[in-house]
């Protein structure tokens, strides 16, 4: 169908075809990926390990920048050379924003202190699950690369072993050191993508730890 259209351009008729049937090769990709998905959970659902290490190795990888213009106007491309020029720029934003703030003339603090404490019950797996399904569907990751739609795919296998951490942790008034890490990326805001001030940083985290937050807010 498409060396057709690619001789007969014009042809509307070829080109309805064309397009329809591009459609139904999605769905059929995306119904085969999502079958091929199911098997790969329930054929690892007693292992864990094993079902983590699928969840990490189905998350897409992000588009990278390959190349920016510095305000010498040369051209980097080279990785570790553009990581190190965003971060030199994002890391001075906030000192650049917070000199062009003018200070009140007068600010008085005031700090309120309870006398009543309060009591968190523990979770359990039924709401772990509640609270993985209510996660926004986004391509977005942190650090681990896991999509929240893949969460939601094995929050059954997966609800029980969180709930245990989130107990754990607020147990312990600790929270874990590998979900406390954010990955910085660089949002284009418009005009030239070359140019390190025509983005913005955008801070990712882990998935996981959002599940964490979501039911610290819960419960607070």
């Amino acid at each position: 169908m498409y060396a057709k259209l690619k001789k007969n351009p014009n042809n509307e008729e070829l080109e309805i075809k064309h397009s329809e049937m591009k459609k139904q090769l999605r769905k059929t990709i995306l119904r085969a990926k999502q079958e091929y998905f199911e098997k790969c959970v329930e054929d690892n659902q007693n292992e864990t390990e094993a079902l983590w290490r699928y969840v990490q190795n189905s998350s897409k990888k992000e588009t990278q920048i390959t190349s920016i213009r510095t305000k010498e106007n040369r051209v980097v491309e080279d990785e570790q050379e553009i990581s190190d020029i965003f971060n030199d720029y994002f890391s001075g934003i906030g000192e650049r924003y917070a000199n062009e703030i003018t200070e009140p003339a007068e600010f008085r603090e005031e700090k309120i202190h309870s006398q009543e404490s309060f009591f968190l019950f523990p979770t359990d797996s039924e709401e772990i699950e509640k609270v993985i399904s209510s996660l926004k569907s986004r391509k977005s990751t942190g650090h681990d690369g896991i999509r929240s739609e893949v969460l939601k795919q094995v929050k059954h296998e997966i609800s029980e072993p969180i709930a245990y951490l989130v107990n754990n942790c607020f147990e312990k008034a600790c929270f874990p050191d590998i979900l406390k890490i954010g990955t910085i990326k660089p949002l284009h805001k418009g005009e030239d993508k070359t140019q390190v001030n025509n983005n913005r940083p955008v801070t990712l985290i882990s998935n996981v730890a959002k599940i964490f937050e979501k039911f610290e807010w819960l419960l607070l």
